[in-house]
């Protein structure tokens, strides 16, 4: 294999590295083809990672579509107080491990950010997929533990609003819809230009071009960043003080990607990887909801809710995180009512084969004996009997 071969292998294995994104277990990924909104929720397999989070592998080629990472908060927000633990998950996806701390709301003194960890009084309490997603989680811990106690519920069931909200979600991928389209339309020519054109001319002439190929290569790099640029100012703000951005993340995009130009080719999933930080993933499973396809996300997310996953927790804790996953159970219920779909199915027996005596009530798992737990949800099975 020549030289010239064996840099475009390279180049290749790089584009293709900027496709996978590591993702922290908890999170799901919403994947948007190009301009229609239709989309999928993609939960993270165990197989392609650790305990701790996976890679999500995202579209290679043109055109790209659109990408986004959602994160339900890490930690359970209670009228009395907060436990570090979620036990919300999709189907069977694993759940982040983290120690399990809880504390009234009159033992915080004082919420901070470590880039991705929640700090509580001064130590690490819960980390999340991004210093985006802990920022918002941040705002909603503070708005509970700033909020006077008579008025602490009605602060609790505003911030679960607004944390499964799909309205604010499809607002949002409007957004990046209208002010994305350059650096997609950009990072497209790019892409052409690298695999397509360069390669061509390479071929047919050497190097003997090589300062007009290398003009080509930057002036579509120089596209997609300025662009690029211009959409997170759009979308973020202009000092960068939104979601947890800032002006640094934006000029060190736009550094990155005249220093390793296929970065550039994926500009437009960065801008839009932690735009949905602060909304669960349930937000997008009922935004994805159509009268006629979409409810099995969102039935799935609603009995999970009702019957979640064992998960060892004190007194104190327990009862935060009951009371917190029944006021987010009841909003849920609220919002998918409101786009049509039929919550009534979660309490209807499933339809059972011969010999089919019991199900799993959270994964719908059917058995053919009675009594006993499911083997990989591990909650208490339901019977006919």
């Amino acid at each position: 294999m020549g030289e010239l071969a064996s840099l475009g292998l390279v180049v290749v294995a790089l584009a293709l590295a900027e496709c996978a994104w590591w993702v922290r277990h908890g999170a799901v990924v919403l994947r948007v083809p190009l301009y229609f909104w239709g989309g999928a929720l993609t939960t993270l397999s165990s197989s392609l990672g650790n305990e701790r989070g996976a890679f999500a592998l995202l579209n290679p080629l043109p055109p790209f579509g659109r990408a986004y990472v959602l994160e339900p908060w890490p930690c359970s927000l209670g009228v009395d107080g907060v436990v570090s633990a979620r036990t919300f998950a999709f189907g069977r996806e694993q759940r982040p491990l983290d120690r399990t701390q809880s504390f009234r709301w009159d033992e915080v003194e004082t919420l901070g950010r470590d880039d991705a960890t929640l700090l509580l009084n001064g130590a690490p309490f819960a980390s999340c997929s991004s210093r985006h997603h802990a920022e918002a989680a941040l705002r909603a811990l503070q708005a509970l533990k700033d909020a006077k106690p008579k008025d602490r519920e009605r602060t609790l069931d505003e911030v679960i609003a607004a944390h499964v909200d799909p309205d604010e979600l499809l607002e949002r991928t409007a957004r990046h819809r209208s002010l994305g389209s350059a650096p997609l339309i950009a990072g497209f020519g790019l892409f052409l230009a690298l695999f397509g054109a360069i390669p061509f001319e390479v071929s047919q002439r050497g190097l003997e071009q090589w300062p007009r190929l290398v003009l080509l290569l930057f002036a579509w790099v120089a596209l997609t960043a300025l662009s690029t640029w211009m959409a997170h100012r759009g979308l973020y703000g202009p000092r960068g003080d939104t979601l947890g951005a800032t002006r640094g993340e934006r000029w060190g995009q736009l550094v990155l990607m005249f220093l390793a130009p296929y970065t550039a080719l994926r500009a437009n999933d960065r801008l839009g990887r932690n735009l949905l930080a602060g909304l669960h993933p349930i937000a997008a499973a009922l935004a994805l909801a159509k009268p006629d396809r979409g409810h099995h996300a969102v039935l799935c997310a609603l009995r999970d809710l009702q019957t979640p996953r064992p998960m060892a927790l004190d007194a104190a804790g327990a009862a935060i995180e009951a009371d917190f996953r029944a006021r987010l159970l009841h909003a849920a219920r609220k919002r998918a009512e409101g786009r049509g779909v039929d919550v009534a199915a979660l309490a209807r027996t499933p339809e059972l084969r011969a010999g089919q005596v019991a199900w799993c009530p959270r994964c719908l798992v059917r058995y053919r004996q009675a009594g006993g737990a499911c083997a990989d949800c591990g909650v208490a099975l339901s019977s006919t009997t």
